[in-house]
């Protein structure tokens, strides 16, 4: 037990200095402004750093589309002595942009992820819609509106730019497999947004062989890993030389070590 704690507190230290854990770091702040994101401050595994992430990226971006309406309001105001909504509405679509965004599996953009579409289509579409009640309250207080972005749009937020991670496009119906290439973790994430297990790779092998394709051999290996054939999944891995043949000797040889770190 003490032997497994010490392995994941040096991965999750690891993780710490990849770019998803220095962007984490720096920006973690914002979750406090917000009490439905609170908790997220303290996590500390990488999948849940990972979905901290993408909740920071939407209230960044949310955060951009409340200052340009503040900013356009009050021009309106001191220009025209009201809120002229098909005004700001233009000058809106004309001027912002959106960094994060994907479509939903009914092909609709989401910018967004804790709010539903309806929502959505506001913020992007009839942002002026938002001075007015009950939609000004969204300036802050949304916590009543605020929906689990993971569970309600599973693996299409974790395919986005949203995230780092490379979607594999291998899975069952159950669970599909991410990769962070920096981080050398693989992730597998159910349809529910939640992390099934995540597979450490060794970051050194990169290193002693800059040739070595870490996708063609993680999907080669992969085809394993959901037929449940543990052994060649561990064989794979070492021929692709994504962990070391002592590491795949030491798996091979002793099944009750983990090969999934949770």
């Amino acid at each position: 037990m003490i032997q497994q704690w010490v392995k994941k507190t040096f991965l999750y230290r690891r993780f710490f200095k990849t770019p998803a854990g220095q962007f984490f770091r720096q920006n973690r702040r914002l979750l406090l402004q917000y009490p439905a994101f609170q908790s997220w401050f303290f996590v500390q595994r990488p999948f849940a750093i990972l979905q901290a992430n993408i909740l920071l990226r939407g209230i960044i971006q949310k955060q951009r589309i409340d200052l340009f309406l503040k900013q356009e309001g009050f021009s309106s105001i001191q220009t025209h002595g009201r809120i002229k909504h098909h005004l700001i509405r233009d000058r809106f679509k004309e001027h912002m942009t959106f960094k994060y965004q994907f479509d939903d599996d009914h092909a609709q953009p989401i910018i967004l992820p804790f709010f539903n579409r309806a929502l959505n289509f506001i913020y992007r579409q009839e942002p002026d819609k938002l001075y007015d009640y009950p939609y000004n309250r969204l300036d802050q207080d949304f916590a009543a509106v605020a929906l689990d972005a993971f569970e309600h749009y599973g693996w299409r937020l974790f395919a986005s730019n949203f995230t780092t991670l490379i979607p594999l496009q291998l899975g069952d119906r159950s669970s599909q497999a991410f990769y962070d290439q920096d981080a050398k973790l693989i992730f597998i994430i159910n349809q529910q947004g939640r992390e099934d297990a995540m597979i450490a790779l060794d970051p050194k092998m990169k290193k002693k062989d800059p040739t070595i394709d870490d996708i063609s051999g993680l999907k080669a290996a992969l085809t394993f890993y959901f037929s449940h054939d543990r052994i060649r999944f561990i064989q794979a891995l070492a021929t692709a030389k994504l962990i070391t043949p002592r590491h795949a000797q030491r798996l091979l040889a002793n099944h009750p070590q983990p090969l999934i770190l949770r």
